[in-house]
């Protein structure tokens, strides 16, 4: 206004000018609220609001700035420009590197338009994307919300087969001379050979930091300078994904969630995967932490079942194979339980084998070592005689300090009695054998778990490796499992 009165005393002619530069010069796409509107109906986040720039608008949620949304001082030929913050528009770590891509691939398939930078200063390191029209902004907006929208966060930002994009352009983040999508690559070997080094269906989870140490990933700064540097590790997970997807799609196969056996060290989460895997489980968050549990240990089973096929992974992704330095005993086929059965584990069940009286089992019983359940189980050792079947699962000294194998031992006790009575009734319907099993064990129960064998009523042998004759037998024993028949 007080533009408008100065040129008032300059004569009617400048009056008119004046008037004319100041309906003029803001561009009618200013007064077209289409662009603010969608921006912020589609973009993600609660809570989200408008706010008008010079030449467009800003967008916030409650915890800082989403995007911002341009109509003029824009690029030749760009009617709308946008700057996206590529870091709060995931909803998990994990989908990043995806969505990155589908907005380089949305940036190549509209031409790959020049933009321009508009803060002023120091302007942040946002995805920048230009349009020729107000229509291809918003068809842009509404297929972004169409794929965040998808419920299963691996099912979002897909692009073509073929389209690689180049994240570090967008992110570089550096470790030593590696930025994260190279350790990326770099780790997903690292998680294999770790997989196949497990033994007798028992998985020791790796925490970021170990990852982070294995990875040569390391703090530069005062007296944390070389440690390992877990912060930051959920990126690189983020990142593997990605290329363990990719390895997916090309072996028509749907992978185990490997990157879960990676944990947190400390707090609320110990020993559980991070937040990022809400990608994976939606329900995760909401889980009670021992619901938590069980569905990681059932991922676990998943993940080393699916065993020496792991390579195959490598394979396809021509990555190199770090397992061959930690080879598995011959025994080891090219699937099952990762890298097999330790020697602890089958010099105790071969002794109980060769000792039915430990388990009050008949002396003229037909002994078998990993009996074919038809619950497609396998019990370690079974005795068989026409009036007693007595099944034996046992726990060697390398669960010690794992007490969830020793609590997953009482579960199957539980299962494996139920099936072995089912089969005696169909197979001996007139007049069925007495099924018992026994968990043996090299160690003994952690003093937690007891109340837990009581109520399921557990019958038990402990602390095995005390016997002599054991202690003998294991030290003694040959490499090859010795071979019960019928």
């Amino acid at each position: 206004m007080a533009r408008l009165l100065a040129c008032a005393s300059l004569g009617h002619n400048l009056i008119w000018n004046c008037s004319y530069f100041l309906m003029v010069k803001p561009s009618n796409s200013l007064l077209d609220n289409r662009l603010p509107n969608a921006m912020v109906d589609f973009l993600p986040g609660s809570s989200r609001t408008s706010e008008k720039l010079e030449h467009g608008w800003r967008i916030r949620r409650p915890d800082g700035q989403l995007a911002s949304g341009y109509v003029s001082d824009n690029a030749d030929g760009n009617n709308v420009e946008f700057a996206l913050n590529q870091d709060r528009l995931p909803e998990l770590p994990i989908e990043r590197p995806a969505l990155l891509r589908w907005l380089q691939y949305q940036r190549q398939r509209l031409g790959g338009r020049p933009y321009n930078v508009h803060q002023r200063g120091c302007p942040v390191s946002w995805f920048r994307i230009g349009f020729a029209t107000m229509d291809e902004a918003i068809s842009f907006l509404r297929e972004f919300n169409a794929q965040h929208r998808q419920t299963d966060v691996r099912k979002r930002w897909h692009t073509p087969e073929g389209f690689i994009g180049d994240i570090q352009q967008v992110t570089p983040e550096h470790s030593g001379n590696r930025n994260n999508d190279e350790l990326a690559m770099a780790c997903i070997p690292i998680l294999i050979s770790h997989v196949l080094e497990q033994r007798d269906g028992i998985m020791q989870p790796l925490t970021y930091e170990e990852l982070a140490e294995r990875l040569d990933r390391r703090k530069h700064n005062g007296k944390l300078n070389g440690l390992p540097m877990a912060l930051g590790m959920g990126d690189v997970l983020a990142r593997s994904l990605v290329h363990i997807d990719r390895a997916a799609a090309l072996l028509e196969e749907e992978l185990p969630y490997l990157t879960t056996i990676v944990v947190d060290k400390s707090g609320p989460g110990k020993g559980l995967p991070g937040d990022g895997v809400a990608c994976l489980w939606p329900d995760f968050p909401g889980l009670s932490r021992k619901e938590k549990t069980d569905r990681v240990e059932l991922e676990y089973m998943r993940i080393m079942d699916f065993g020496r096929h792991w390579l195959d992974v490598l394979h396809v992704l021509e990555l190199p194979d770090e397992s061959t330095q930690h080879k598995a005993p011959d025994s080891v086929t090219s699937g099952g339980l990762a890298g097999g059965e330790s020697p602890q584990h089958r010099a105790l069940k071969e002794y109980i084998a060769s000792h039915p009286e430990l388990v009050k089992a008949p002396a003229d019983a037909k002994r078998f070592c990993e009996f074919a359940l038809r619950s497609a189980d396998a019990i370690d050792v079974l005795f068989k005689s026409p009036q007693s079947w007595v099944g034996v699962e046992v726990k060697a000294s390398t669960s010690e300090g794992n007490q969830r194998d020793y609590e997953r031992g009482l579960y199957q006790i539980v299962k494996y009695r139920a099936v072995l009575e089912a089969q005696a009734r169909i197979d001996h319907p007139i007049q069925p054998p007495q099924v018992h099993v026994v968990l043996a064990l090299e160690m003994a129960l952690p003093d937690a778990l007891r109340p837990i064998a009581k109520a399921l009523d557990i019958t038990m042998l402990e602390h095995v490796g005390e016997i002599p004759e054991f202690a003998i037998a294991k030290n003694k024993r040959r490499s090859a499992p010795t071979k019960f028949t019928v």
